[in-house]
């Protein structure tokens, strides 16, 4: 690693102490451990408190952190992208809903389809 700066754009790897972060792409973030740390914990206390509320009293806490952490990241990619003068909130928010739908339309078919089967409708319906 002799002769390398601290990122090598070429390869899209961040040298720190002898460790290589690997980076999805050459202008992705480095992957974070402590982050994930803190998702863990997050849903740890949050399905904590629903398994047991005695378990984890104040575990809805769990929700705010994992919010504060979304707020953290979000707001790096924007820095990011605004220091480098490519933000654009429509190519942003695009990415978001790319990202974010699938795994809203897998739950709510997952839900309403069995909610459609085993529920009897209205007679006004």
């Amino acid at each position: 690693m002799a002769g390398r700066g601290p990122y090598d754009a070429s390869v899209g790897l961040t040298y720190r102490s002898g460790t290589v972060l690997v980076a999805a792409q050459t202008n992705a973030t480095p992957y974070r451990a402590d982050i994930d740390g803190l998702r863990a914990l997050s849903i740890l206390l949050v399905v904590g408190y629903h398994a047991e509320p005695w378990l984890a009293p104040g575990g809805f806490i769990g929700v705010d952190i994992f919010f504060v952490i979304s707020g953290f990241l979000i707001t790096g990619i924007i820095l990011t992208e605004l220091k480098a003068g490519r933000f654009s909130p429509l190519k942003f928010y695009a990415r978001r809903v790319r990202r974010i739908f699938p795994a809203l339309i897998v739950v709510l078919f997952t839900v309403n389809a069995p909610a459609l089967l085993f529920t009897r409708m209205p007679s006004w319906f």
